[in-house]
């Protein structure tokens, strides 16, 4: 099978990275162009992106209309809108493709005329050791970025969303998707977001396209960790995922969607407002939300952390309603 693909790549602060992770895409010939988005980097990424230009014509350097930094979901949209490709892959400037990464899409594309995507696994590369500690103390079991059950389409969204236990998840990286399937979600990335743009669009394109498992046990690319990274950095937590559950909330009660994922959806909006909640007025706020929708006091994690942001952790009100909630409720102990 013929594939045809545009590598999107948005470039911020990335110039001691950015020529090996273009030089890892241009070694297969699926790819026909590769578009560098840069973002109007502090460093010397313009002049890197400049340097690549013309050691090979499918590199194109693009840039937005006023120079200036945009964030990485703007940057990925131009791209995307700029590149000509029926396939696409959105890679971060600091990650890089390993040999087998179209292994699996030549076939899958094949067998399935009705697959919009096909996703595969995600490893790690370390660039320093501190980065290192870091990434492992927020992310202990995320060496290999995979689903570890393979499901039909259809069933995607519930796994990714931590229906049935969940099944981990992949990075964009490693999906190659059809430009068609991208197209039909509007504005893929959400600009307004910070952090987690990635997160909304895997969750969006699971939703609205037929997307396939490929290799799921080994990598087949490796994002690259080290200090500067937006998302091993990002000291707000609670604030960028409350944020990013606000966005999804509203875009599930705005698509057709089974029940049980708007549902998980909403879990979490809830879990990571609470958290989020600056004072007792809009933690009051959520329990009467929670009262008008019961079937979130039965998630154990989401109760009980409104109950301890309200009366104190640890505090005896608290240990009494924990207990009391036990008894009176059936208990999801599934995890946010």
């Amino acid at each position: 099978m013929d594939l045809r693909i545009s590598v999107i790549i948005p470039v911020y602060n990335a110039a001691r990275f950015i020529e090996g992770t273009v030089r890892s895409v241009l070694a297969f010939p699926e790819v026909r162009e590769v578009v560098l988005v840069e973002d109007g980097s502090p460093d010397d990424s313009l002049a890197a992106c400049q340097a690549l230009v013309g050691t090979d014509p499918r590199i194109r350097l693009i840039r937005h209309a006023d120079g200036g930094n945009h964030g990485a979901g703007a940057s990925r949209n131009l791209g995307f809108r700029m590149s000509t490709c029926p396939y696409v892959v959105f890679l971060d400037a600091d990650d890089r493709f390993l040999p087998n990464r179209f292994d699996r899409e030549r076939e899958l594309f094949a067998q399935h005329p009705d697959a919009d995507g096909v996703y595969g696994a995600t490893g790690v590369e370390y660039h320093d050791a501190d980065a290192r500690e870091r990434f492992l103390t927020q992310f202990p079991t995320d060496e290999l970025s995979t689903v570890r059950e393979v499901v039909p389409p259809e069933r995607l969204l519930h796994g990714l969303l931590g229906g049935n236990g969940g099944f981990g998840y992949f990075c964009n990286d490693a999906l190659t998707v059809k430009r068609s399937a991208v197209e039909r979600l509007g504005e893929p990335f959400p600009e307004h977001l910070r952090l987690h743009q990635d997160t909304s669009f895997t969750l969006r394109i699971a939703h609205g396209a037929r997307l396939y498992a490929g290799e799921v046990r080994r990598p087949v690319v490796v994002r690259g960790v080290h200090v500067a990274n937006r998302v091993t950095a990002n000291t707000d937590k609670r604030a960028t995922q409350d944020l990013l559950y606000r966005h999804l909330d509203a875009w599930a009660r705005s698509v057709p969607m089974d029940r049980a994922d708007r549902r998980l959806i909403r879990t979490r909006r809830l879990y990571w407002g609470i958290l989020n909640a600056k004072g007792r007025t809009a933690l009051v706020g959520y329990g009467l939300w929670m009262l008008v929708q019961p079937w979130v006091l039965r998630r154990v994690r989401v109760r009980e952390a409104w109950i301890d942001r309200l009366f104190g952790e640890g505090s005896r009100m608290a240990g009494l309603l924990r207990r009391l909630s036990w008894r009176l409720f059936r208990n999801d102990l599934r995890p946010v």
